[in-house]
């Protein structure tokens, strides 16, 4: 064993040794070695990540990350002259992501209070040189590389936005850095909350699932998905055929862990995904398919030895991580365990709150900055499911154990609006007043036989976002990016009919891979309102069939409105400071997806002018957006 370990060690300095090589020639010879169309890329990939992994501190980082991204740069104009465009826009897409992940370590120095100007001035530098590059590259490129091109060229003028922002921040913060200072312990605590509560309510639920992905012909799935969920503008997912249980992750009990499943999905989920994704982990203490969930007398050291290593593994904090890509700070204690799986187990009640307990306490044991979320309950009385919430959350008193709570809603027509009233009540005598409600499952169906178009899908895709965030919910995950084939074993199954794509299952009218009308609603959605102040949207009306909300997007104010009544009505908006207002319909002017070839054509559109800070909207079918 230890000459195992020295060889070990033995082969990682020498890897450091010829990766110190590569960096030194690379500085002065513009040496990029291995090209990515090259068998040995890998080992220049290997080296690059040992060197990362010993490079210390959010300033070196962002140095070796920026060098990084000059090399993959490098690689992709050598790809270019080699006529391989494939090669160079995958190559492109990493050079995308190392500059991005060096600006977000820029930030993570100035939170440190050190000063990254240098490496700003480096990394702008960059970006400003590479961006004229891509232009004379987009004037003379073959059609089928100017698209990965022109969406480089965007990222780029992002990125130096986002380095602009933050020279203009640091500005701010030296000339007001008296008013900036917070000394009152409350203020502090309700900035946490402020900040805590202001994550993006967009999220797609199984977006990278393998088996929602059967008929997708892409050669590379999971990038084909990051690239759906990058043009949708979704932040979130959760299920990728991950759900983590603790017997397949430890056969027996104190021999070790087998983490070579969610080692395998979460890797390409990460390495597919935009820095500020989040992906949901659900945990289940279950031994083995179908068992008793209940952990036994004896073993609960080693379930919470077990999740504290699942956390550490994965929480991105540079101590202990499988993949510097990958950050889980979301976790969910096991998926509908009430009104009836947990306990069709063999499972009780007792046992989950034991379970509830154990995996909180070891998920803070090793991640203070985790966010724990209940397992999944039905709220309707009827089944049973708001009791067992009651039940559950009574037995878990003033004990802080779960920051959110999650319910699935899966109806259709104007059944959108999500009741947590009562829910609310139960939390709130329980000490549980400041947790938050998700939504990880939400849907409607369409072409379900005669049952729900593709308009109707779309409508009520964006009455259920716009209605249930305006009413409590920090987020909501439509079903799905693509179709279920055969849910459960059975063909006549909602989850066939939900995606905002069609898979080309149950007699889909449009071909697999297509997106629905309720994709580009979607996309519609999280362009217009993404960056808004969720903590403060406006309930403007919710009466006679009539709704409308104002959003505060930094200096704009955006109205969403819709009419659930069959007449048309007319509603007056006020309180607006521009004098003119572009109105959009939520949803694009077809009767279906295949017809969309153009987003930016693709929604009815008009501008209104503004007479003594109003205007007048008659509201249709379709719910729309009103902007300054």
């Amino acid at each position: 064993m230890k000459t195992f370990k020295f060889f070990t060690v033995g082969i990682v300095l020498v890897v450091l040794m010829l990766s110190g090589a590569v960096f030194a020639q690379a500085q002065s010879n513009q040496s990029i070695g291995f090209l990515p169309d090259s068998s040995f890329y890998f080992l220049k990939i290997w080296k690059e990540s040992i060197q990362t992994f010993f490079t210390f501190g959010n300033i070196n980082k962002a140095e070796q990350y920026l060098h990084l991204a000059e090399i993959r740069f490098a690689e992709y104009q050598k790809m270019m002259g080699k006529g391989k465009t494939e090669i160079a826009e995958k190559t492109l897409e990493k050079y995308e992501k190392q500059l991005n992940r060096a600006i977000d370590k820029t930030k993570e120095a100035k939170a440190e209070g050190k000063d990254a100007r240098d490496v700003r001035k480096e990394i702008d530098k960059a970006i400003s040189g590479n961006k004229e590059v891509l232009q004379r590259n987009l004037e003379k490129a073959p059609e089928q590389a100017k698209k990965g091109l022109e969406r480089a060229i965007e990222s780029s003028e992002k990125a130096e936005e986002k380095i602009k922002e933050e020279e203009e921040e640091i500005k701010e913060e030296e000339t007001e850095e008296e008013e900036e200072v917070k000394t009152d312990d409350n203020q502090d605590e309700e900035e946490i909350e402020t900040e805590s509560g202001a994550i993006s309510p967009f999220g797609v639920m199984a977006a990278f699932d393998l088996l929602t992905l059967s008929k997708i012909t892409a050669s590379d799935k999971s990038a084909w998905v990051g690239s759906h969920l990058q043009n949708l503008g979704a932040k979130w997912s959760r299920a990728a055929g991950e759900y983590v249980f603790w017997g397949n992750m430890e056969p027996e009990i104190g021999k070790g862990y087998d983490w070579s499943k969610s080692d395998e999905v979460l890797k390409r989920v990460y390495e597919n995904s935009e820095n500020d994704f989040n992906m949901i982990v659900i945990v289940g203490p279950q031994r083995g398919k179908g068992s008793n969930p209940d952990i036994p007398s004896g073993q609960e050291e080693y379930f919470k030895n077990f999740v504290k290593a699942l956390v550490e593994r994965y929480d991105g904090d540079g101590v202990g991580d499988y993949d510097s890509d990958i950050k889980v700070k979301y976790w969910q204690a096991d998926n509908e365990p009430f009104p009836r799986h947990w306990e069709l187990s063999g499972g009780t009640k007792e046992g989950y709150i034991k379970f509830v307990e154990l995996f909180s306490a070891a998920i803070k044991e090793s991640d203070q900055n985790a966010k724990i979320i209940l397992g999944t309950f039905s709220l309707d009385e009827r089944s049973g499911g708001l009791e067992s919430f009651s039940q559950i959350v009574s037995a878990l008193k003033n004990k802080n154990l779960f920051d959110y709570a999650d319910t699935h809603f899966w109806k259709s027509d104007n059944e959108y609006k999500i009741s947590i009233a009562s829910a609310n009540d139960i939390l709130d005598v329980n000490g549980y007043s400041d947790v938050k409600w998700m939504a990880l499952e939400f849907g409607t169906w369409a072409e379900m036989g005669r049952k729900g178009t593709e308009k109707e899908q779309a409508i009520y895709l964006i009455k259920g976002f716009i209605y249930n965030i305006a009413n409590g919910f920090a987020m909501i995950n439509w079903n799905n990016l693509v179709e279920w084939n055969n849910y459960g074993g059975n063909p006549n199954s909602i989850y066939n009919y939900m995606g905002l794509i069609a898979d080309g299952y149950n007699n889909d009218s449009i071909p697999a891979g297509t997106s629905r009308l309720s994709y580009y609603t979607y996309k519609k959605m999280t362009e217009t309102l993404e960056g808004s102040d969720w903590d403060n949207i406006q309930i403007i009306q919710e009466s006679d069939g009539v709704y409308i909300y104002k959003f505060q997007k930094g200096s704009k104010k955006i109205w969403v409105a819709w009419n659930d009544n069959s007449a048309e009505k007319q509603i007056t908006i006020s309180g607006i400071s521009s004098i003119q207002v572009k109105i959009t319909e939520a949803v694009p002017k077809y009767d279906s997806g295949k017809d969309v070839t153009d987003y930016l054509t693709a929604f009815n559109t008009e501008t209104k002018s503004v007479q003594g800070g109003k205007i007048i909207i008659t509201l249709k079918d379709k719910p729309v957006f009103a902007e300054e």
